[in-house]
């Protein structure tokens, strides 16, 4: 009764008075409903239709491993959605970084980026340059930041200097492919 209740709801999308409610979320659920009743086929199906820029990638993903057993179609979804949930960690924790830093909270600051770059540090191979010595040089130059205005100079300029050899060996031989050098993929 719910997929057949939210499917009325999407037909009638158009009287929706709630800016905060989307389409996608409608149809998404429709996807979660179809999981519940054990239909995994069905919720493969639609959340590949709303696969936009690989919004439902982990998902899918993780449907086909856990539910309908098919390995190999799984990785190449779950790569994507790896990929898509980096890219968002990384732009958040520069986002929060950037906001501790203006009030004044560099002691959250910095953990959150030594979190992140511990987190990158993790998932990659390190004997390849990859996408990732791009974002260690910004992540460690943050880090050099932030130390500078917590008072400690002599970290501050131990983590420029990573920053430095870093962003030279990013630059020797540019890769902007976020699947090279991932231990996962």
């Amino acid at each position: 009764r719910c997929i057949e209740l939210l499917e009325q709801a999407c037909l009638l999308f158009d009287q929706n008075p709630y800016k905060e409610l989307t389409l996608l979320e409608l149809q998404e659920k429709i996807a979660v409903c179809h999981v519940g009743l054990k239909q995994y086929e069905k919720s493969i199906e639609l959340l590949k239709k709303l696969n936009v820029n690989g919004s439902q990638s982990a998902m899918i993903g993780m449907l086909l491993v856990q539910f309908c057993h098919k390995p190999e179609e799984a990785l190449s979804y779950l790569s994507d959605g790896f990929d898509n949930s980096l890219s968002s960690i990384l732009r958040t924790t520069l986002g929060f970084t950037k906001a501790y830093i203006m009030l004044e909270k560099y002691d959250k600051a910095f953990d959150i980026i030594k979190w992140t770059y511990n987190l990158a540090q993790g998932l990659r191979d390190t004997s390849v340059i990859t996408f990732l010595d791009k974002s260690d040089a910004v992540m460690l130059s943050m880090l050099a930041d932030v130390s500078a205005r917590r008072g400690n100079e002599n970290e501050a300029f131990s983590y420029l200097q990573q920053a430095l050899n870093v962003a030279h060996r990013f630059d020797s031989a540019p890769e902007y492919r976020s699947f090279v050098g991932m231990k996962f993929y």
